[in-house]
């Protein structure tokens, strides 16, 4: 009598003795070998083909590289291109304060015997000088009435239009000319001397220490005194 197995498929119950269940696996496993086999040589054709494919497909050239854009020069405009050039004015006597403290101001030096301003005569001085000037010429408008006036070489002082004292540098030596006699002063502690070179104060005095800036403003005063000008009050109104 034969073995039977009972299997159950979809809710059937089929019996198979065991020779057919060895056959049918025997089958199955055939089967399932010859998918793989089919499955293995269906990957290796695809694999090839894409291989062939790659070799055959003609290669992508390479990106030119981009040419930079030209650069246009800009020319300057007429306005651009003539710009204003700075100037330095040159300092006037109005700039120049009486007092002993004066700007600080730099003017190039000259070549020796070249004609320079009263103004830059001035600056190019020492301070010994420049105090000097500074005391005389606040002793000359101390006086009612007094007024200066600046030229090229010289700053004159007037009293009711009329010369008092001329300023003017000789070199680096500060010299004031007045409108007196100098041989009324011949023997005495005033150095003074006869100069032509102005017609209307033939009397100098120059002014290379404290002792001749004591006489210059002496005389100051005498040629204030000899046109009828009063010396103003400390505070006082000077005109």
């Amino acid at each position: 009598m034969k073995q039977c197995i009972l299997i159950t498929v979809f809710g059937i119950s089929l019996p198979i003795d065991g020779a057919t269940l060895t056959v049918a696996l025997i089958v199955l496993q055939a089967v399932l070998a010859a998918c793989e086999v089919c499955l293995l040589v269906w990957l290796l054709v695809r694999r090839s083909k894409t291989k062939k494919n790659d070799e055959t497909k003609p290669a992508e050239p390479a990106p030119e590289p981009a040419m930079p854009e030209p650069v246009t020069a800009i020319e300057p405009t007429m306005s651009e291109s003539l710009l204003p050039v700075p100037t330095m004015p040159m300092p006037t006597m109005s700039a120049m304060p009486a007092s002993p403290l004066q700007p600080v101001i730099y003017i190039a030096p000259q070549a020796a015997g070249q004609n320079q301003s009263f103004t830059a005569s001035y600056f190019l001085a020492d301070d010994a000088t420049k105090e000097y000037y500074g005391t005389l010429k606040n002793e000359a408008l101390s006086y009612r009435g007094a007024q200066s006036q600046v030229f090229w070489n010289q700053e004159d002082f007037y009293v009711d239009g009329g010369i008092a004292v001329r300023f003017f540098f000789r070199g680096e030596t500060l010299c004031l000319c007045f409108p007196l006699d100098p041989r009324a002063y011949e023997g005495s502690e005033y150095e003074v001397e006869s100069t032509a070179l102005y017609a209307d104060t033939p009397c100098m005095c120059r002014v290379d220490s404290s002792r001749r800036a004591r006489c210059a403003a002496e005389l100051i005063a005498a040629c204030m005194r000899a046109r009828g000008a009063e010396r103003t009050p400390p505070g006082g109104d000077l005109t």
